[in-house]
């Protein structure tokens, strides 16, 4: 019954699973990134996932904040693999659709569980900590929960193969947004983002608020200073940057146009900060309720002119010739590097803020009409 595993799996993982970790790699690297890279020290990071762990197996607010961001994730690779099945090259994977249900059920759940192979090694650290420390009944939800998650969209691939006739749209579609109100040519990205990229928005400001937030806790539960707000703010800076790799996107596919446009390179540059501005927006409203206890009110334009400048200087490096993922993840990590270390040298946010600025400017004035 389950003869020929091997062989379907070796042809699913070269038409779909190697195109899908290609595709989202870059996702993938700075999601890891923003979440490992920013605790100064391993005692700290230690601290901060077991605390995180402990509270999704103990807090039914963070396990069930959880499981909507693994949702989310399985949501994602089921959109992936539903538009590469309405491709015409691909046309050969339904032959996998002739063997027997149980089979191909079988198959495709472990397919499902490979591409969702990094949130599994998070949530088996997770249920290792939860039981480990004593709390049983929450991991178990969370473990029958994703079983069930994943098997349900192994049911549905199964169907799908079997079915090729049918057209199978996306659940749980969001309405499409339409904007009744003139925008400036430099705004149009958000209504894109907010029309076409919903899901991709929706979990970038999560992991960025959840940073802001942990960074406030730690700061107030350790005596640390506002230094390590500012470091979490960094790493929801490269938390956009997934956006920002959209952006770029977005402007090559459907903004080819404004090239032709007699504008002044500097008025651009000025969209584009307007543009990051209303990105950065929410999180400095975010900030805003600490500065009560916390912070000053005057440390929070330092916040939203960091994240201006971090998010101009990411979005003119895309500008160089021959960027690609891999020499993208490069200045990812450098410039996260080069910041913690600046912020940790007590250099002032503003002074940082502007050297964003006019890298981002030089750079961008250098490559725009090159990029051309």
């Amino acid at each position: 019954m389950l003869s020929g595993i091997k062989q379907d799996f070796t042809f699913l993982a070269k038409v779909l699973i190697k195109p899908f970790y290609a595709e989202n790699a870059g996702q993938i690297f700075t999601v890891v990134l923003v979440c490992f890279g920013l605790f100064p020290g391993f005692a700290m990071l230690k601290e901060a996932h077991y605390g995180i762990m402990i509270a999704i197996c103990t807090s039914p607010l963070a396990m069930f904040a959880s499981c909507l961001l693994w949702t989310a994730y399985a949501y994602k690779c089921f959109a992936f693999v539903l538009r590469e099945l309405s491709l015409s090259q691909n046309e050969c994977l339904y032959i996998i659709g002739l063997g027997k249900p149980f089979r191909n059920v079988f198959l495709l759940f472990i397919f499902q569980l490979v591409l969702f192979v990094p949130v599994l090694l998070y949530v088996f650290f997770t249920l290792f900590i939860g039981i480990g420390s004593g709390y049983h009944l929450q991991p178990f939800i969370i473990f029958i929960f994703l079983s069930a998650l994943n098997l349900l969209i192994s049911f549905i691939y199964s169907y799908q193969f079997r079915n090729p006739q049918e057209e199978l749209k996306l659940p749980f579609g969001i309405p499409a947004f339409k904007r009744s109100w003139d925008l400036p040519f430099y705004l149009y990205p958000i209504s894109h983002f907010i029309g076409k990229r919903k899901l991709m928005l929706f979990v970038t400001k999560v992991i960025s608020f959840s940073l802001i937030w942990l960074g406030f806790y730690l700061a107030h539960n350790q005596d640390l200073d506002i230094r390590f707000v500012y470091i979490t703010m960094v790493g929801s800076i490269l938390a956009h940057s997934i956006l920002v790799q959209h952006l770029r996107d977005f402007e090559n596919k459907n903004m080819t146009w404004m090239l032709n446009i007699p504008l002044r390179l500097s008025f651009r540059f000025i969209g584009y900060l307007i543009l990051f501005f209303f990105l950065i927006l929410p999180e400095v409203f975010f900030i805003f309720k600490y500065a009560f206890n916390q912070i000053s009110y005057a440390e929070v334009p330092n916040f939203l002119v960091l994240g201006i400048a971090g998010l101009s200087f990411l979005h003119s490096v895309l500008y160089i010739k021959d960027m690609n993922e891999t020499k993208f993840m490069n200045y990812q990590i450098g410039f996260l590097l080069g910041l913690i270390m600046a912020i940790q040298f007590r250099i002032p946010i503003l002074v940082i803020s502007i050297a964003l600025l006019s890298l981002a400017y030089l750079t961008y004035k250098r490559r725009y009409y090159l990029y051309e």
